[in-house]
C-alpha cells in the first residue's frame, strides 16, 4: 500500500481497489479514507483528494449501498433496494432491455476547490458559483462508479461495499 503522511487521524482505513473497467489488466489504485474529527471525511483515490462534509459522506455511503444492492439483485433476477429514505441525490432505478436493473444517483454540491483537493460542502438545488456534480452508478457486469465532474472511478461490488462502510464509519468520528 502507499505511504501515509504522519498525521493524527481519528479514523483511517486503506485498501487497494481494482479498476472495474480495466480489471482484465489487473489495474489497481489505492483508496484511503480518513477523518481528523471536525474536518469532515477525506477520501483519497489514486492521486485525487476529495473531502466531504459529514452529511455528504453519509449520502455517498447510502448511494454506494443502493448500487451494491441493485447489482446483487441482478445476480438473482430481482431488484433489491434499501429502505425508503430522503435522499439528497436524485435516485433512479431503470430496467434495461436485457432485464437487468441499473441505478443512478446524481446531485450538485457546493464545493471549494484547491490545487490538489475538492471539498464537497453541502447539497445545493439553487445554482451557485462553485458547484460540482457527483454521481454513483451501476455499470455492466456488476461494477459501480463514483463520478465527479472531471473524474470517474470504477470498482467492483466488494470495493464499493467497503467504501460505503468506511465512509459511514469515518462520519461517526467527526
Amino acid at each position: 500500500m502507499s505511504k501515509v503522511e504522519k498525521q493524527s487521524f481519528v479514523f483511517f482505513a486503506e485498501r487497494e481497489f481494482t479498476c472495474w473497467r480495466e480489471r482484465e489488466c489487473n489495474d489497481v489504485y489505492p483508496c484511503q479514507i480518513s477523518s481528523q474529527g471536525s474536518n469532515g471525511v477525506t477520501l483519497k483515490l489514486d492521486d485525487t483528494t476529495i473531502r466531504f462534509a459529514k452529511g455528504v459522506a453519509q449520502e455517498i455511503s447510502h448511494c454506494l449501498k443502493d448500487a451494491f444492492l441493485v447489482n446483487l439483485g441482478n445476480e438473482v433476477n430481482v431488484l433489491f433496494t434499501s429502505r425508503k429514505r430522503k435522499s439528497k441525490l436524485e435516485r433512479k432505478f431503470r430496467k434495461d432491455v436485457s432485464g437487468r436493473w441499473n441505478y443512478m444517483a446524481d446531485g450538485r454540491f457546493k464545493c471549494q476547490q484547491k490545487e490538489n483537493e475538492i471539498y464537497f460542502m453541502k447539497f445545493s438545488k439553487a445554482p451557485v458559483e462553485t458547484m460540482e456534480e457527483l454521481g454513483v452508478y451501476t455499470v455492466e457486469e456488476g461494477g459501480i462508479e463514483l463520478v465527479l465532474e472531471s473524474m470517474c472511478y470504477s470498482f467492483g461490488m466488494q470495493d464499493a461495499f467497503w467504501l460505503a462502510e468506511s465512509l459511514l464509519a469515518a462520519t461517526h468520528f467527526e
